[in-house]
């Protein structure tokens, strides 16, 4: 599990590790539960809400990991591109976990949003 080895590489503390894992834990709901999460997660595109992207009209940040193993970049890019005020930060040597891995990146790109007009 990914969590793990972002941990093994210093992204997570212990504390955070149990925030993000615990729920995930036999105690908290069987030993089968997450072979059935994991077997029974589908994300079936929803065409009607990428349509309505386009009808967003304030300023928004898609902040993206470059390295990001779960959500390609391809998905930012698309992102970014339907609506017509966003502004695409993507942290390079970044991957899914960006604002544990590069929280003064993310605060940056956060920051560059509020200074906007909205």
């Amino acid at each position: 599990f990914s969590v793990r080895r972002e941990a093994r590489k210093g992204i997570f503390d212990e504390e955070t590790l149990r925030e993000y894992t615990g729920w995930m834990t036999a105690d908290a709901a069987g030993p089968a539960f997450l072979l059935r999460f994991y077997a029974d997660y589908r994300v079936a595109p929803r065409r009607e809400l990428a349509k309505a992207l386009a009808n967003i009209r304030r300023p928004v940040a898609v902040i993206w990991g470059e390295r990001d193993i779960f959500l390609p970049v391809r998905t930012a890019l698309e992102l970014a591109a339907a609506m017509p005020d966003a502004e695409l930060s993507l942290i390079e040597g970044a991957g899914h976990f960006i604002m544990e891995e590069r929280p003064a990146d993310v605060l940056r790109a956060l920051e560059k949003l509020l200074a906007r007009p909205a």
